[in-house]
């Protein structure tokens, strides 16, 4: 009878190891979706605050660059615009002259045309042909910008002379002046 007792006790162990083994696979079974989904969870809300942090950072960056737009649309609106008188074309080519020479740019030519307007404003078409490097002509394009509000730039061809770093720009400017 201990034999058989012995024997009854080994069944009723490997049928509890086996009960265990299939409650464990159950409970794996069971909670393992829910690790995974919390894992999910977890890595999609570490994705969220990355892209809430790049979205902060993008309005941040735009709002810098609205308050700078606004900062210069003031200070340009607050430079006062002094419009000289059609008699002194001279002395505006002149400048033009000196600005494109100061640049390193050749003036190839300046060919004021014939003032046309109101009887308080008048816009005196301008055609420059300039030769250097490049660079220097985006330096005279933006010392025209900052200093000439009386001068509208209303077309710039530009095309390189040959195998050099060297261009020639036609400009068409309209020098902007009071009647006489």
């Amino acid at each position: 009878m201990s034999d058989t007792r012995n024997l009854l006790m080994k069944i009723d162990a490997a049928g509890g190891a086996i009960a265990l083994a299939v409650l464990t696979g159950i409970a794996v079974i069971a909670v393992g979706p829910v690790i995974t989904e919390r894992e999910h969870a977890r890595q999609r809300t570490v994705e969220l605050a990355s892209i809430q942090q790049e979205t902060r950072v993008a309005m941040d960056a735009v709002r810098d660059a609205s308050r700078r737009l606004v900062q210069q649309r003031e200070e340009a609106a607050s430079l006062p615009v002094q419009l000289r008188h059609r008699s002194e074309l001279n002395a505006r080519l002149a400048e033009l002259v000196a600005r494109a020479q100061a640049d390193e740019l050749d003036l190839l030519s300046i060919l004021p045309g014939e003032a046309a307007g109101d009887d308080r404003y008048a816009r005196t078409p301008i055609n420059m042909s300039l030769r250097g490097d490049f660079a220097s002509f985006v330096r005279y394009l933006h010392s025209l910008h900052q200093s000439s509000r009386d001068l509208e730039l209303t077309n710039i061809e530009i095309r390189r002379t040959d195998q050099s770093a060297a261009v020639q720009a036609q400009i068409r400017a309209e020098w902007i002046t009071l009647t006489d």
